[in-house]
């Protein structure tokens, strides 16, 4: 730990809150926040207001947070099991603003590929049913979209246009190379990183947000 913050000084304030989250018990579900880096949280709790909705792909802590301080949340999710334990901790707070969907991955079939994740668990597994679960809702429906799951770029550029302007689009690990072509797709937007510390590991990360433009 004490290297990581040597090489990126500016972290030192995040040190606390960093060392509280690797303690015993304590995880991104259970903290019931998103897994984004301390920056980015911060903008997140700055830019959130009561009336706004917002969409996410991958549920977790982030599906909690969001329930307790937006008007709207709608949420997808590819694990079966990690749904189940989500939707039960809405129920278990009260929390009846959320419209979590399961959609697991199908085997790719031709044309599907697009929709498919890099991650080897997921070889030849498409995500099509997942990333276009945003379509049933109208062109600049929500406030903020979340992309933290899989099949990120499919994603990203499904959900672009389905961001109010002044709204906000919000990519994590922007820093691996998988995820460079997004700066592409959203070039025409405002762009802010967020490079730094994560909670709950000692990886050093970045989340991107885009800021939507008329």
């Amino acid at each position: 730990m004490a290297g990581e913050l040597s090489r990126h000084p500016g972290e030192v304030p995040y040190a606390w809150r960093w060392l509280q989250s690797v303690l015993p018990g304590h995880s991104p579900l259970g903290d019931e926040v998103p897994w984004i880096t301390f920056r980015a949280m911060d903008w997140l709790d700055a830019y959130l207001r009561p009336h706004m909705k917002v969409f996410e792909y991958g549920a977790g802590g982030s599906t909690i947070y969001f329930a307790k301080r937006v008007k709207a949340v709608a949420s997808v999710e590819h694990d079966a099991g990690f749904f189940e334990i989500v939707r039960s901790m809405l129920r278990e707070r009260g929390l009846d603003n959320c419209e979590l969907e399961l959609h697991e991955p199908q085997p790719c079939e031709e044309g599907s590929r697009p929709f498919s994740s890099f991650q080897p668990k997921y070889v030849g597994m498409c995500f099509e049913s997942y990333v276009k679960a945003i379509d049933r809702y109208p062109d600049g429906h929500f406030d903020l979209v979340l992309v933290d799951g899989r099949a990120r770029i499919a994603c990203v550029e499904r959900a672009a246009k389905k961001i109010k302007a002044g709204g906000a689009l919000v990519l994590d690990n922007t820093d691996r190379p998988g995820y460079a072509r997004a700066y592409q797709m959203m070039a025409n937007n405002k762009c802010r990183d967020f490079p730094g510390l994560t909670p709950w590991n000692m990886e050093v990360s970045q989340t991107t947000v885009w800021t939507v433009q008329e």
